[in-house]
């Protein structure tokens, strides 16, 4: 499992990435409401035993990913069983030998984690997040809202399209709520598979992590681009540029708060 979702470092070694292990987090069905992906990203980066890696080097080595599937088996069946050893035979049997390696991929997915649409969205990856950090922090309408801060549901997610202008008759509401369910049922595993697991069912569905985000945006901009003779990695481009252009001028006359400020400066270093 190590070396099918592994890819090559600086040096000649291997290492699991945050993309390889999320391919896996995908394809072996995991998401659940004990276990979602911003999860899965805050053990990522806190089991980088170098915190000053970046880019290609941000990648785990075999006995790091050995920890991290420790944890998400504790994380994901924390409920469902009391030892360590138990939780980690659950994921074994229920996820990674019936769904592991088989490159079982949805075709937007091998579209969205195609080496040219992934380096676009590394080009501009920085800007997103603080996009991201910010849209995430505006639903106030309820308490639980308010509390999820480092995620974002389809009301934060509706607000960045509002605001920059991109619904229309072909990208709807409905539309908008076709794609953010549709990224999350990636990741989900089959209506039953967990039952003997005695595991509650997916309960986040109105929450996404950053790199549902990012996936998300891949098919907004198909939806604005649908021209088949442009790649998708060229469309992706042209589309998140119009998008740090209209943010930049909806959000340039109301600076004053720290996550507001950090954005714009990002956007107008990006955009000159």
């Amino acid at each position: 499992i190590f070396k099918h979702y592994s890819s090559s470092k600086s040096g000649g070694s291997n290492g699991v990435d945050l993309k390889g292990l999320l391919k896996l987090f995908q394809e072996c069905k995991l998401r659940s409401k004990e276990f979602a992906p911003f999860h899965l990203e805050t053990i990522f980066n806190n089991h980088l035993e170098d915190k000053s890696r970046s880019g290609d080097d941000r990648s785990l080595a075999p006995h790091e990913f050995i920890e991290v599937l420790i944890l998400c088996a504790f994380t994901k069946f924390r409920q469902a069983a009391s030892s360590l050893s138990e939780q980690m035979l659950l994921l074994i049997d229920l996820h990674l030998k019936p769904n592991a390696c088989n490159d079982a991929e949805s075709m937007f997915q091998k579209m969205a984690y195609s080496s040219p649409v992934r380096q676009v969205l590394d080009q501009h990856q920085k800007e997103l997040f603080y996009i991201f950090q910010l849209y995430a922090f505006l639903d106030m309408s309820t308490t639980e809202a308010m509390q999820k801060e480092n995620t974002m549901n389809i009301t934060e997610f509706q607000m960045l399209l509002e605001d920059c202008g991109f619904l229309d008759l072909t990208l709807t509401e409905a539309a908008v709520q076709q794609i953010f369910q549709g990224i999350q049922q990636n990741a989900t595993a089959e209506e039953g598979a967990e039952e003997a697991a005695e595991v509650e069912g997916v309960d986040d569905d109105e929450e996404m992590s950053f790199s549902e985000f990012l996936d998300g945006l891949v098919a907004v901009a198909a939806y604005k681009f649908p021209d088949p003779f442009t790649p998708l990695s060229s469309r992706i481009n042209t589309f998140l540029l119009q998008l740090f252009a209209s943010i930049r001028k909806h959000w340039s006359r109301k600076r004053g708060a720290p996550r507001v400020d950090m954005m714009l400066n990002a956007l107008q270093k990006k955009m000159r």
